[in-house]
């Protein structure tokens, strides 16, 4: 395992997440998100200033999703007293998260080539917004792929701390 700078172990001297993975598991999960903030916005006022949000929610996105959430949940048990669920779990992170962004983006591709295919004028076709949405996918893939420091984050989990080393 590389060595990084001191700050980046938390107090079980495992690395933290960087900030690229938290973006990428907040991405993931962006559909829950987008249902749930115009929700709890609601409470708080009459407003429907959020409910905008609602239609940028691609339900058949929902599958992948959980896949990110699973990883949040593992994410949130990572500590030596956790159970061996989680550091399975968690060992599979990467390849969870890359698996969720690899059906977000064939989704997107998919819903993209069908609207080609149904107008005779490409142009009228285009939808920018999935075309965006693609290519943030490909980026998040991109580095879920390549980073070193995310493959080694996945790689740590706390040891515990009864165990002594001899």
């Amino acid at each position: 395992m590389n060595t990084y700078d001191p700050s980046a172990y938390d107090k079980n001297l495992c690395l933290k997440p960087s900030f690229g993975l938290y973006l990428t598991l907040v991405f993931g999960i962006k559909d829950f998100l987008l249902i749930i903030l115009p929700a709890l916005a609601s409470f708080k006022s009459k407003s429907t200033s959020l409910d905008y949000l609602t239609d940028l929610v691609q339900p058949e996105m929902f599958i992948a999703d959980l896949m990110v959430v699973v990883v949040w949940l593992a994410l949130f048990n990572r500590n030596p007293d956790s159970k061996v669920v989680w550091e399975n779990i968690w060992s599979k992170g990467r390849l969870m998260l890359i698996l969720a962004f690899g059906i977000h983006a064939a989704i997107l591709l998919v819903e993209q080539l069908y609207a080609l295919n149904a107008v005779a004028n490409w142009q009228r076709a285009l939808n920018l917004k999935l075309i965006y949405l693609l290519i943030i996918n490909l980026i998040f893939l991109a580095n879920l792929v390549t980073s070193k420091r995310i493959y080694d984050t996945f790689a740590d989990w706390p040891k515990n701390k009864s165990l002594k080393i001899s």
